[in-house]
């Protein structure tokens, strides 16, 4: 508190000098007890913020035994997508250095029920297709071979 950080009633302000300094503000607690610490702050402000304990829960979760923990992406790095779709959800991982990122899931919208199982897979990854280089592991021949082709027809228009 105070050395880069100001709490006013329910605003919270983090200031920095520098864009690597602020991203080091940012970063999740790197130990129990610095998550101990974290969340007695929080605590003390449960009064005041309306559903509070609800967004610390998933720092909660971090106390418990074998927690997964996610890693902060580095974009200048490759990233690693595991997906699947069926005919009733779509799920993914995305992986940087062996190390969880994001987990995704939901379930199919209604409409959805009726799209081919390559369109569902290829909906499953395609936002983490944009703009960045990224190695996306399906169990789908035939995207498989639609993304190859789609490479290939990029690099010949250049």
């Amino acid at each position: 508190m105070d050395q880069f950080v100001v709490v006013f009633i329910d605003d919270i302000l983090l200031y920095s000098k520098t864009e690597v300094e602020h991203d080091e503000h940012l970063t999740v607690s790197k130990n129990v007890s610095e998550i101990h610490s974290f969340l007695g702050l929080v605590g003390y402000y449960q009064w005041f913020v309306e559903g509070l304990l609800l967004i610390a829960a998933s720092l909660t979760k971090l106390l418990r035994k074998n927690a997964p923990i996610l890693i902060q992406p580095e974009f200048d790095r490759d990233f690693m997508v595991y997906s699947d779709a069926s005919q009733v959800s779509l799920s993914c991982v995305l992986i940087q250095d062996g190390n969880v990122v994001a987990y995704t899931s939901r379930q199919l919208k209604s409409h959805e029920g009726n799209y081919p199982t390559h369109d569902l897979e290829l909906a499953t990854v395609r936002h983490y297709l944009y703009g960045e280089r990224c190695i996306i592991y399906i169990d789908h021949k035939s995207l498989k071979y639609l993304i190859t082709q789609k490479e290939l027809n990029l690099r010949q228009h250049r």
